[in-house]
């Protein structure tokens, strides 16, 4: 746990974890090579956590379930006292290596 912005919330490490085993939980035919998960402040001043998921698949990513990932993320990190909304991006391990992604 760590202070942000006057609140003690979870480091982001622990974040990273949540996110990695609901993704594999929910997904368990994707290789998942990173999570990256940084506070932010959107446009209306609430918290949210930007978070990249780097992946390797043998085909694209099953749309279904991506659309509902955030509904299972967010109890997880609820429950573990982070509040912020997860704003989820994901990128494949190619495009993240062409990018020069340190994670990827």
């Amino acid at each position: 746990m760590i202070l942000y912005r006057g609140f003690i919330v979870m480091n982001t490490e622990a974040v990273e974890q949540i996110v990695l085993e609901v993704l594999r939980r929910r997904m368990p035919e994707v290789t998942f090579t990173a999570v990256i998960a940084e506070r932010d402040v959107d446009s209306d001043g609430q918290d949210v956590m930007k978070i990249a998921v780097v992946f390797e698949a043998a085909s694209d990513l099953d749309a279904s379930k991506v659309a509902g990932l955030i509904r299972h993320m967010r109890p997880a990190m609820n429950e573990q006292g982070e509040t912020s909304f997860p704003i989820v991006s994901f990128i494949s391990k190619k495009e993240a290596q062409k990018a020069g992604l340190a994670a990827a």
